[in-house]
């Protein structure tokens, strides 16, 4: 069963849900746009690769070419 936090309750809640100054961030830059499929057949998303890979707002990893 999955369990749901409320805003107030998540122990991460004072440092996330925004984007700003101070505030934590978790993104990845992939090679392409998965979400436009006209521009990404569906056959090809294997093919995706992360360039970065943010957790927390540190880098935990970049492709070296990125």
């Amino acid at each position: 069963m999955r369990k749901r936090w409320r805003r107030s309750r998540a122990p991460w809640s004072d440092s996330t849900r925004r984007r700003a100054p101070g505030y934590l961030a978790d993104l990845a830059v992939l090679s392409q746009d998965v979400l436009d499929e006209a521009a990404v057949p569906a056959q090809d998303l294997p093919k995706t690769r992360s360039l970065l890979t943010v957790i927390g707002g540190d880098v935990v990893w970049h492709d070296p070419a990125f």
